[in-house]
């Protein structure tokens, strides 16, 4: 995944206060000030360029609680 999210340019990418880590593409960190919904947002944007591109669906790692 973190290859496939690198070759989208997800390091550059973020959402609010959520970015992805520069040091690897399948991180996404609290820049600041990141809610929830930062990071979710995020997640999804980066799920659907890997998908665009590759044709791949990433399945997340973490179980999300609440809704956003």
């Amino acid at each position: 995944a973190g290859r496939l999210l690198d070759e989208t340019g997800a390091k550059k990418m973020s959402v609010g206060g959520a970015r992805v880590f520069a040091g690897h593409a399948n991180i996404i960190i609290n820049a600041g000030a990141a809610t929830s919904g930062d990071i979710r947002a995020l997640a999804d944007l980066l799920a659907e360029k890997v998908y665009r591109k590759f044709r791949v669906r990433l399945q997340p790692e973490v179980v999300h609680l609440g809704e956003f």
